[in-house]
């Protein structure tokens, strides 16, 4: 399990779970990343309908924060989203992507 072994250097108090010995161990578990993934698929399937694995982070990327800052008042989490939107410069690999054709 490299990839797990780089994670765990990255992110020192991450917890670690053998599954096959339990579902929770030492106070971890897997809950939160379960329904993390289990809100982003009902996401792609309900509101976006299809998302392709070359977009896949960046929609990922949007329901981390949905997920982040969803206690906040749509007005607070507003302002700061169009801010940060004006000042970005535009994204090549979003600009025109529905005018591609994704095989």
């Amino acid at each position: 399990m490299h990839h797990w072994d780089e994670l765990k250097a990255k992110f020192l108090d991450a917890g670690r779970i053998n599954h096959s010995l339990a579902y929770r161990a030492h106070g971890a578990n897997t809950n939160r990343a379960e329904s993390f993934f289990a809100c982003l698929r009902r996401m792609v399937t309900g509101q976006h309908r299809f998302v392709t694995a070359r977009y896949l982070q960046q929609y990922a990327a949007d329901a981390a924060w949905k997920e982040d800052h969803r206690s906040l008042p749509n007005g607070k989490a507003s302002t700061p989203t169009i801010g940060l939107t004006m000042a970005s410069p535009v994204r090549r690999a979003w600009k025109g992507y529905w005018q591609r054709h994704e095989a």
